[in-house]
């Protein structure tokens, strides 16, 4: 992924709830509180990637299953 793929996920009006968790993450990281700053960064990161984890969740179930199409 390049650096506009990730600006473009970042800055999606859908996103922005994920963005302002990952980014006060961050912001609390710096400022010496790693554990809240850590889970806010996890949810943040949840929050942005949620439909394609769960894609990727039925893509590893498939090719566990042996269901996957090599084409």
């Amino acid at each position: 992924m390049g650096c506009k793929s990730v600006l473009q996920v970042f800055c999606k009006r859908s996103n922005f709830k994920g963005t302002i968790c990952f980014s006060t993450g961050v912001f609390f990281v710096a400022s010496g509180l790693p554990v809240l700053g850590m889970m806010l960064e996890t949810l943040g990161i949840f929050l942005l990637l949620r439909s394609f984890c769960f894609l990727f969740f039925f893509f590893l179930t498939d090719i566990a299953c042996g269901n996957a199409n090599p084409c």
